[in-house]
């Protein structure tokens, strides 16, 4: 034996101490294959050890074989076989994501040869058990209410204290109205311990009423997960603390009796949720509330006017009620209108919902819009919002005749008077009367009106008299001399709330008159006596036409007629006169205007159309009505929209059935900003038996089509085709085509601008290219072909940025060599949101061109005689000068300023410059010159 071999040489007594030296270490080892005659090396190990995950340190790692020592013990040589060594090699790990499984620990133990020349070597093992410790929380959260807001519910909680891989998922299921709430959401978490499931069971679902107090998801739920293979449901994270205290358990449904937790699980073999063990569910319920009734509101609307003849129909009239809707928790709304005519109810269903024929505008501003006959009604409107909430109100609103009957009388009556009886008054003034004749309105009616509102009733007054409704009759005596002018009134049965009365009071019936003349013959028996004839002295009427901003019409015709007929035209300075009229006549003064029909149409105009009618912003002055109402249909509608574009892009080149121009008496008084249209208001000024002279006889000029009052009223010939004043620029990069390609021409204005709308026009060599389409992002953009050649264009939007030319190449060569932007019919011309304008032109940026150069675009236009303008881009703001400078280099004009990045121009007047031929411009920047040419020729 081994023990034999090594001891022969020691005594008895060296033996016997070595014995009891080696006992204690060799306790704590163990010795493997210890076998002397074959000379192989021995070792002692630890012993097999078992440890729990959860007993291991934090930063444990099975590789690391220091830290392996330190916690599973050292090897060594075994004491019963000296002179051998040991080395500890990389241990074999098998270990799960969870850390369980086991490490073994290989050893190497050798014999350098002890004088036998040669080494032994012998591999041992220490094997490592890594058990399994399940200790984790779960908090699962308690039920969420919001209202009107999006919910914040708490989130689930989940605390590994043990040798656990805890994952979460959670799902949403919703549910649309229900009660009072908008909406709910069941939630749904499924936490699985990948330590523990099996992989194939079903869930351990937690209840929502754990508590059994009748009221699911009041309050959080915790699964504790302990080592003992045991879950508690508690409704904290201490099993131990006695909350729940012993009197909150409720046996009946399952409670244990013992104060700390509600229940406990048994996750032991035998059990039910052994093999469910590891995989739990909650759900958690969150509601979204609002039991709050959206608000209408709305001002009590005016009567509305009707200036129908239509009295089949009712005589309707256009009705406009805003309203507005407001919502607390969101702008979704369903709005429904129901139509109750002469305030009679009718079902409420949905074939009576009138909504999609009344209805304009979007949250929260709403109007209703349509024409109703003559009669007091009402709307009822409900709104419904998102979460089922419905509110209505009763919209009550009325339509009134304003339409005053027209009467036609006969051109003069000529009659006798009759002898009276002695001392008879026959007029009853207190005079004798020699003659007299009793003359009745009825007798001046060619035929009755006809009226919305009847019967009419007609009377007679003296010209110069006060109308007087109850008057159907006057008395003519001898003091009326030989000719009598009398007003025929005719009176509709009508209750017009903005009728002016003869008196000044207003409200009333309509009524208006036609003038004529009685002719007196002498009395039969006795003659009345001739008075001398008064002196007649001519008159003179006068006045002036202007715009809306004080500027003066010129080339309006006044068209006089009545008492004498003629036609004069106003001066540059808008001003108009008859002279020498002969007196005692009725007069009338019509102006009239026409053919300029695109002078002061602009996109602008039409942005301010489109909102007016989708009741973002509306009309606010009764000018602008006349001004949009393009076809003068007496309503502002979408009609007029579609003429207005149509000019915009000389689709059409006059403005149909309208004149370019109207007029309306300088002193008229608008009752009513919104029903101007129905308000029946003057376009010509009317005068009576005029015995002096009528001076400031004034007329308003409007511009149909110019929304923004911006016309100039006394352009001659066409309109000016290009403005000259410095403006803004479309950059474009120039692109090098072969035939068949296409491109996207990006049309990009300066970053700084907040430019809204433009129009413009492009001119094409269609030879060469070919316009497919023009798209725009987030911008309305409609293109007209007016000619060969020649395209105009108009768009809108937020930011005009993002508007591209689609070009496909009919030669090859630049796009810049056959594309320009011109003025065609309404000029070239950018709009801001608040209306002011800016020229607009086009610039091709060279194809080659550098990052940060400086560019210098050729003066337009070259030659010139009265102005040009320089055109020039900087890549940042810096400050530039323009030197302008005959070809001997004399200076004969300087501009230095300092210019922020973009697109600049600058204005040049000839006359400024004070020499003619060519001249050289340069253009100085910090490190950079840039210079062209151009020629000023004289007439």
């Amino acid at each position: 034996m081994i023990f034999e071999k090594y001891l022969q040489p020691f005594s008895q007594n060296w033996i016997l101490l070595a014995l009891l030296v080696m006992l204690p270490l060799a306790s704590s080892l163990r010795a493997e294959n210890c076998d002397s005659e074959a000379f192989n090396p021995c070792c002692g190990i630890p012993h097999n050890v078992t440890v729990a995950c959860a007993d291991l340190p934090y930063n444990f790692n099975p590789y690391n074989i220091p830290q392996l020592r330190q916690l599973f013990g050292t090897a060594m040589s075994n004491p019963w076989c000296p002179g051998y060594y040991y080395t500890e090699l990389t241990p074999v790990v098998n270990l799960n994501t969870c850390e369980i499984g086991t490490i073994t620990r290989r050893f190497e133990a050798y014999n350098p040869g002890a004088g036998w020349g040669e080494t032994s070597t012998y591999l041992c093992e220490q094997v490592v058990t890594i058990a399994a410790h399940h200790n984790y929380e779960i908090r699962f959260p308690e039920d969420e209410i919001a209202y009107c807001s999006e919910p914040e519910p708490e989130d689930i909680l989940l605390n590994e204290i043990g040798c656990d891989l805890l994952a979460v998922s959670v799902s949403d299921v919703n549910f649309a109205i229900s009660g009072t709430a908008c909406y709910k959401i069941f939630r749904t978490y499924r936490v699985l311990n990948w330590c523990e499931y099996d992989g194939f069971s079903q869930p351990i679902v937690v209840g929502r009423d754990e508590d059994c107090d009748g009221a699911p998801g009041d309050e959080a739920v915790w699964v504790l997960r302990r080592p003992t293979n045991v879950a508690y449901i508690d409704r904290t994270n201490s099993h131990t603390d006695n909350n729940p205290a012993a009197g909150q358990l409720q046996p009946s449904c399952g409670h244990s009796g013992v104060p700390g937790y509600w229940r406990s699980i048994l996750l032991t073999t035998g059990y039910p949720e052994y093999t469910r063990r590891g995989f739990w569910q909650y759900t958690q319920h969150i509601k979204v509330a609002d039991d709050v009734k959206p608000v209408i509101s709305f001002q009590p609307p005016a009567p509305f006017c009707s200036l129908s003849s239509n009295i089949a129909n009712g005589c309707p009239g256009l009705v406009e009620i805003p309203f507005t809707v407001t919502e607390e928790c969101s702008n979704e709304v369903t709005v429904k209108v129901f139509y109750f005519p002469f305030n009679q109810p009718v079902p409420l269903t949905p074939a009576n919902n009138i909504a999609a024929q009344v209805l304009l505008g979007t949250y929260p501003n709403y109007i209703l819009r349509k024409s109703y006959p003559l009669g007091s009604h009402s709307f009822e409107v409900h709104v419904t919002d998102g979460c089922g909430n419905t509110n209505s109100k009763l919209i009550p609103f009325t339509v009134v005749d304003c339409k005053a009957p027209t009467p036609v009388c006969i051109n003069g009556l000529s009659t006798r008077l009759m002898q009276m009886e002695p001392n008879t008054d026959a007029d009853g003034d207190g005079d004798i009367d020699v003659a007299a004749l009793a003359i009745w309105a009825t007798d001046f009616i060619v035929s009755p009106s006809g009226d919305c509102t009847g019967p009419v009733r007609y009377s007679i007054s003296r010209v110069g008299e006060s109308a007087n409704i109850n008057q159907t009759g006057i008395v003519l005596t001898c003091a009326d001399g030989d000719s009598v002018a009398v007003a025929i009134y005719a009176w509709d049965s009508a209750n017009n709330p903005y009728a002016v009365q003869p008196n000044g009071s207003v409200g009333g019936p309509n009524y208006a008159h036609c003038v004529t003349y009685i002719r007196l013959l002498d009395a039969i028996a006795a003659p009345c006596p001739q008075p001398p004839p008064p002196p007649l002295t001519p008159v003179d009427l006068d006045g002036q036409v202007l715009t809306l901003n004080d500027s003066t019409v010129a080339n309006v015709a006044l068209l006089l007629s009545g008492g004498a007929s003629d036609t004069i035209f106003t001066g540059v300075d808008g001003r108009y006169a008859f002279s020498d009229l002969p007196p005692a006549l009725d007069y009338t003064l019509t102006p009239e205007k026409d053919g300029d029909d695109l002078n002061g149409l602009t996109t602008f105009d039409l942005v301010k159309l489109n909102m007016h009618l989708a009741g973002t912003s509306p009309f606010v002055s009764p000018y602008e009505y006349i001004a949009a109402d393009m076809d003068a249909s007496g309503v502002v509608d979408t009609a007029d929209m579609e003429a207005l574009k149509r000019l915009l892009l000389m689709m059409d080149t006059v403005i149909a059935n309208n004149t370019s121009w109207r007029f309306v008496a300088a002193n008229y008084v608008f009752a009513d900003t919104a029903n101007a249209l129905a308000a029946n208001f003057p376009e010509s000024i009317a005068l009576d038996s005029v015995i002096a002279d009528q001076h400031n006889l004034d007329f308003r000029a409007i511009k149909i089509g110019d929304l923004n009052f911006t016309a100039n009223p006394n352009l001659e010939g066409e309109l000016a085709v290009r403005s000259a004043l410095p403006g803004i620029a479309f950059l474009a990069q120039d692109v090098n085509l072969k035939i068949g390609a296409t491109t996207k021409l990006s049309l990009d204005l300066p970053e700084n601008g907040d430019y809204s709308s433009c129009q413009f026009a492009l001119e094409m060599d269609e030879d060469a290219l070919e316009l497919l389409h023009i798209e725009g992002r987030d911008v309305q953009v409609a293109y007209h072909r007016v000619k060969a050649g020649l395209f105009t264009v108009i768009a809108s939007g937020a930011q005009l940025n993002g508007l591209k030319l689609v070009l496909k190449a009919k030669a090859d060569g630049g796009v810049s060599e056959h594309l320009r932007l011109v003025s065609a019919g309404v000029g070239a011309k950018a709009f801001t949101s608040t209306g002011e304008e800016a020229p607009l032109d086009l610039v091709f940026l060279p194809q080659n061109i550098r990052s940060g150069e400086v560019l210098l675009h050729a003066n337009k236009p070259n030659p010139f005689r009265e102005r040009t303008v320089i055109a020039f881009t900087l890549p940042e703001a810096m400050t530039a000068t323009l030197y302008i400078q005959e070809l001997n280099g004399r200076i004969v004009k300087r501009i230095e300023g300092a210019y922020e990045k973009g697109y600049h121009e600058i204005l040049l007047q000839a006359e400024e410059l004070g020499v003619e031929g060519v001249l050289i411009y340069t253009l100085q920047t910090p490190g950079a010159a840039k210079t062209g040419k151009m020629v000023v020729v004289r007439e």
